[in-house]
């Protein structure tokens, strides 16, 4: 916690004989990062080794989509350790007599499902001229007319009589059926007039009925045909799925295991009869490979542990306590910590719901955010990403409801926790024109400057702690005499959030009441003049190796543009948190705002109505304002809060992994 997961890198000589099976054992670890060690010309038998697996894959994954074969649940295969060349040929030997016989029944089908599109629009184009009258043997040319059918767009139906006219010069006739959306024209000219006619009606989009059989009892007959041969030919797919599906299903996963193996093996490095595996694993896991490795090796491995070099790029695996692991996703989001970095998750785990809650307390809205995730979490099992969304928004409606017990609301309602607390006798009594009402802590529309005051206060902690996370950084990195820059940020940042509290009259706790404890003078004196020039300080001393007058300058001018830098930095992010207390404010006017609207005589006296308007106002604010309200919330950590501490430079840990859900290796 608070540290990325101490990592060692490995390094394993391996003799080839045994290489498949230390390849196996490191998918089964799921605890080494495998990394490129050789650069230039692959090996060759190898490679073959990985495209014909890759030509497999494509096999599988065809007879998967003709069969329709489904991933499901059945009893794992035992099998047999072999070498990665072994499986292959038997693999390839069952598939490919699977696909021969598959493929010859797929392209009969695709064949005749071909003829049968065809049959069905032969006969789509015979009823429709028949409801005409027309006898599909008219169409075509004669000794000395020329007819022709088809559709086209009822749009176009007036511009197809305009220029048929224009071009026949009256020797025609147009007969039209409206089909669904389109209309069926049949056009009669002379058959002089044919090549003029055709060009029209190849400007107006029409499309001519094409037949291949002009016998519509003949059509039936084969379409019928068709249909028992498809049947036939449906069932003999099936009867191969029903045969075959479990070893299609094994070969899946097989070639998939093998290929991605094949794929590690090509980046290792290699002499005659020797592979070398270079990676990453995590310390802990250390002892358990080096067991497995020597085991699956019969001793014939040489494994070399060693610590990681101080400038090395080390993966990173984030290591938090479950109730903190939600929280590395909104950490990955902006990135993840260098290895030597501050993880900022056990932090955010407990700001961010803090946060959250103060801008969204209600006991109702929090309840059903704190339903949701439940529902999340269980009925996404499984789904990593569902679960940790789910315990966020979980985490975040408890400090809502916490809150909303402190404001006194539920679903906006403040009279139903005012009355258990008048009963109990505990809690702030307010006035209002309309009668008294109590909370526990205060109320968000008479509290406002004590609200805004929290928020504020609420941002100086959290700025603070990045600050302190950033001196605790730079100490792992430089030693200890980064402290005093990074503490005297600390010491100049309380100075200034002091001094806004006196001016503004911003009633921050503690700084409110130091500010009104000693004059300005001293404030500025003790919490400006010194900090700064303590940075001043450090500042040259850093810059000036060797002393110069022109570096002397330019570092005292370097040093006052961060001091004015930093000032106003502060100043801008501590005002940020404002935020918090506005949009407390916003989520309890806007459900007053529904009551108020409720309460109208017009609306009132509509029982129905009012319940509609109260159930619809609490869901738009849930929703609308619950989603801003998340929004602010990272934008909160993004950038007041990272900015301050987190370089997010890390490299995600990922190591290589054998999933099998078919089938189990046995000796």
């Amino acid at each position: 916690m608070f540290k990325p997961l101490q990592m060692r890198r490995i390094r394993i000589l391996v003799l080839d004989s045994y290489l498949d099976r230390v390849m196996n054992v490191l998918g089964k670890l799921r605890s080494v990062q495998i990394t490129e060690v050789k650069e230039g010309e692959k090996e060759i038998s190898r490679e073959k080794i990985l495209e014909r697996y890759s030509s497999l894959l494509n096999s599988i994954y065809y007879l998967i989509d003709v069969l329709k074969i489904r991933d499901e649940e059945i009893e794992r295969v035992s099998v047999p350790e072999k070498s990665s060349g072994e499986y292959l040929n038997e693999m390839e030997k069952n598939i490919n007599s699977i696909v021969e016989e598959a493929e010859s029944i797929s392209e009969r089908l695709e064949k005749i499902s071909g003829e049968r599109k065809i049959l069905k629009s032969n006969e789509f184009a015979l009823n429709c001229l028949s409801s005409l009258g027309i006898d599909a043997g008219w169409l075509g040319t004669s000794d000395f007319l020329y007819v022709t059918a088809g559709f086209l767009d009822p749009g176009d139906v007036e511009e197809l009589k305009l220029r048929v006219r224009e071009t026949t010069k009256e020797d025609h006739i147009i007969l039209m059926e409206s089909f669904k959306d389109r209309i069926l024209a049949i056009v009669v000219t002379l058959k002089g007039h044919q090549n003029d006619v055709e060009g029209v009606l190849k400007g107006l989009r029409f499309d001519a009925l094409e037949l291949t059989n002009k016998n519509l009892r003949e059509i039936k007959e084969r379409l019928e045909s068709i249909k028992e041969i498809e049947d036939r030919l449906h069932k003999d797919l099936d009867r191969i799925r029903d045969e075959h599906s479990k070893d299609i299903l094994v070969a899946k996963e097989m070639a998939q295991i093998e290929k991605n193996t094949q794929e590690m093996v090509l980046n290792l490095g290699k002499t005659d009869r020797v592979y070398t595996i270079n990676g990453w694993i995590p310390a802990r896991e250390v002892d358990n490979l080096v067991r497995e490795v020597r085991e699956a090796s019969d001793g014939c491995a040489v494994i070399r542990i060693y610590e990681p070099e101080p400038d090395e790029m080390v993966p990173v695996l984030l290591d938090n306590p479950k109730p903190f692991k939600p929280f590395e996703s909104i950490t990955e989001m902006f990135g993840l910590p260098s290895y030597n970095e501050i993880d900022p998750t056990p932090i955010i785990a407990i700001t961010f719901p803090l946060i959250f809650g103060l801008m969204f307390g209600d006991v109702g809205h929090g309840a059903v955010l704190a339903l949701a995730g439940l529902g999340m979490i269980f009925m996404k099992k499984g789904n990593e990403s569902y679960w940790n969304f789910g315990m966020i928004l979980l985490y975040c409606g408890i400090f809502a409801i916490i809150f909303g017990f402190l404001y006194g609301s539920i679903f906006g309602n403040e009279e139903i926790l005012s009355n258990l607390y008048e009963d109990l006798g505990v809690g702030h009594t307010y006035t209002t024109p309309h009668g008294e009402f109590r909370t526990l802590w205060m109320s968000p529309t008479h509290n406002m400057m004590e609200l805004f005051g929290i928020a504020l206060f609420v941002g100086v902690l959290h700025m603070g702690l990045g600050l302190i996370a950033s001196a605790v950084n730079k100490v792992q990195e430089s030693g200890l005499s980064s402290i005093v820059p990074s503490l005297s940020k600390l010491w100049f940042f309380c100075g200034e959030v002091t001094i806004i509290a006196l001016i503004f009259r911003f009633p921050i706790p503690l700084f409110i009441q130091v500010a009104e404890m000693y004059p300005l003078s001293d404030i500025v004196l003790y919490g400006i003049c010194i900090p700064v020039a303590l940075m001043l300080i450090s500042e040259l001393i850093h810059e000036l190796h060797p002393f110069g007058v022109k570096k002397l300058l330019g570092a005292v001018g370097t040093g006052l543009f961060d001091v004015f830098e930093t000032s106003s930095m502060f100043l801008s992010n501590t005002i940020s948190y404002s935020r918090i207390g506005i949009l407390a404010v916003i989520h309890a006017m806007m459900m007053m705002a529904i009551y108020k609207i409720c309460s109208m005589e017009m609306i009132s006296n509509i029982f129905i109505l009012s319940i509609m308007i109260v159930v619809g106002g609490n869901i738009l604010v849930l929703v609308l304002e619950g989603l801003i309200v998340f929004i602010h919330t990272i934008r909160l950590h993004f950038y007041e809060w990272f900015t301050k501490f987190y370089g997010a430079g890390g490299i995600k840990y990922s190591p290589f992994i054998i999933e099998r859900r078919y089938t189990e290796l046995t000796d």
